[in-house]
């Protein structure tokens, strides 16, 4: 093995410059499943919303977001948004911060979404719990007509939600966050009341998936941009057209860098076997006469082309597959970890396994190659 390295030695550049390519072909290769997982994701079922920040909001919506948001929250919420008229437009376009956001938001933004648009028949019921009524006295009370008992302005909507068994039924709701925004006002709900429906929210998303629970959050995102009047459908056609591009680009660096390494991983080779035939050239025009006795013509001629290059084919596909494996397990190990699915560990034991067990074959190879010696 040491004298194919040395072999290699004069086209130390080249062979540097072939490494480099394929740790951009792994990064390329890896990134073609994320691009088709953005585009189904967040392309489709998102509908190109990648974020669980709004790019707009409603001035009483603005408000009303606050309900189950920390002091904290409040104050970036705040900065955040700029007025523009009837609306507040996002003001932050970083995206490392838009990411810290989703972590820190998404809890407030779920209870946001859940309680927008709560049923009619289980809005009187949880009126009644509070109240300490009956609910059946309060099925044939207008909505509008609780909320005026309640110094509050109350109203029915019709929205699309899920019924038990999956169905999408057009059901009638009402928005619960004006209730408790009255009850804080009013001191018959605390802060602490907030914080322990956010634990409660917060201790059932533990056994959710991070790319679920970023759904619901940008679910309220839809909602609210959809409310302020943007476009959604071109929202969603602008990503899709986004991620496509990026996806072609990329699938066209992988082509191009197949064609360098593969370019370059022939020069080499070629190189290598001009070398060596010129060495074995060389070595056979010093021997003397009775060594000459030792090799037949055409056990020469066979030593300086055949096996020359097969020689050849082994660096070949040394330098384009053999080197791009290990790159490849050691960027799918990032990669996974970088997700947070808690798998990266194993896929980093089956990739060490691997270069243990090509190490000792390697390893044994060399040994019987001295022992033939």
């Amino acid at each position: 093995m040491s004298r194919f390295f040395k072999t290699l030695k004069p086209y130390w550049k080249s062979v540097l410059l072939i490494i480099a390519l394929l740790v951009l072909q792994a990064y390329a290769d890896l990134s073609l499943p994320q691009y088709t997982s953005d585009i189904i994701d967040t392309g489709i079922q998102n509908g190109g919303v990648s974020h669980c920040m709004p790019q707009a909001v409603t001035k009483e919506e603005f408000e009303l977001a606050k309900v189950f948001m920390t002091e904290d929250e409040v104050a970036i919420w705040e900065d955040s948004y700029r007025e523009d008229g009837d609306v507040y437009r996002l003001d932050v376009t970083d995206e490392k911060k838009l990411d810290e956001y989703d972590d820190e938001f998404v809890t407030a933004f779920i209870l946001n979404n859940q309680t927008s648009a709560v049923e009619e028949s289980a809005f009187k019921q949880q009126i009644a719990a509070q109240s300490g009524q009956d609910p059946s006295q309060l099925e044939n009370v207008p909505v509008e007509m609780l909320g005026q008992q309640m110094g509050i302005e109350l109203s029915t909507f019709k929205k699309e939600i899920e019924d038990v068994d999956g169905n999408v039924v057009l059901a009638d709701c009402v928005d619960m966050r004006p209730v408790f925004q009255m009850m804080l006002a009013q001191g018959r709900m605390t802060t602490d009341d907030i914080v322990s429906m956010r634990d409660t929210l917060q201790e059932k998303m533990e056994s959710m998936g991070s790319s679920l629970i970023l759904s619901m959050g940008i679910s309220y995102a839809k909602n609210m941009d959809s409310a302020a009047g943007v476009d959604m459908d071109k929202l969603q056609t602008d990503y899709l057209w986004a991620s496509g591009i990026k996806m072609v680009l990329m699938a066209l660096l992988v082509a191009v860098i197949t064609v360098c390494v593969g370019m370059l991983a022939s020069r080499v080779a070629a190189g290598a076997g001009r070398d060596l035939r010129g060495s074995v050239y060389k070595k056979v025009m010093g021997f003397s006469s009775a060594e000459m006795d030792r090799f037949s013509t055409a056990s020469l001629i066979t030593r300086t082309t055949n096996d020359v290059q097969q020689i050849q084919m082994v660096i070949v596909l040394l330098l384009r597959m053999v080197l791009y494996a290990p790159v490849l397990g050691i960027g799918g190990v990032i990669k996974v970890w970088q997700t947070g699915a808690g798998m990266g560990w194993v896929i980093g034991l089956a990739v060490a396994a691997v270069a243990a067990g090509a190490s000792a074959v390697m390893n044994l190879k060399e040994g019987e190659d001295k022992d033939n010696e």
